[in-house]
């Protein structure tokens, strides 16, 4: 083999390596938020600008992964992270993250009629107003990828913080929440 030949083959052999080890990244789009308030048991909130994470209310967000590229598993899914603006914090409190049980939507979910949640997959606390927090929740997109089925979204819930988040319908901000993930 000449040198050429073999300069030639390991160039080949590389690009194969990088390729087969290369990630992208993707987004998972919301295509539903509003929040539920258990004070007002059957009125709902899909229209509103901002979204509430307090004692009395749980915001909801659905997203969309069609983006993933057809064929993807679970084992391919390198890192899911849930980009949420925080517009107001009225008391720093601990905010959970659980998945939703059952199909909702938007426009005529409420308290009373929202499904059941999963137990919390993951939370955080929000420390500084008008910012981007990420928070990792990987192993629930794991499961959302392994059964499509089962993905009807998250639910924010605090029992002692009161959080305003920026909703799809903010147009003032346009903070959307978005789900990035990272397919190897």
């Amino acid at each position: 083999m000449t040198q050429r030949m073999w300069m030639k083959w390991m160039a080949a052999a590389m690009l194969t390596v990088l390729s087969a080890s290369a990630a992208h990244a993707t987004e998972g789009v919301v295509v539903g938020d509003t929040y539920v308030n258990s004070a007002h048991p059957a009125t709902n909130y899909g229209a509103l600008s901002n979204l509430y994470v307090n004692s009395t209310g749980t915001t909801l967000i659905q997203f969309d992964l069609s983006s993933l590229p057809a064929g993807t598993t679970a084992s391919q899914i390198g890192a899911a992270s849930l980009k949420l603006y925080v517009n107001r914090i009225n008391a720093s409190g601990l905010v959970s993250i659980q998945p939703v049980n059952g199909a909702w939507s938007e426009s005529t979910v409420t308290y009373s009629s929202m499904p059941t949640l999963g137990s919390a997959v993951a939370s955080f606390t929000p420390a500084t107003a008008q910012q981007f927090i990420v928070i990792d929740i990987t192993s629930l997109v794991q499961g959302w990828v392994t059964t499509p089925s089962t993905n009807f979204g998250v639910a924010l819930s605090s029992a002692g913080g009161d959080i305003v988040l920026d909703s799809k319908e903010n147009d003032e901000t346009s903070h959307v929440a978005h789900l990035d993930i990272t397919v190897t």
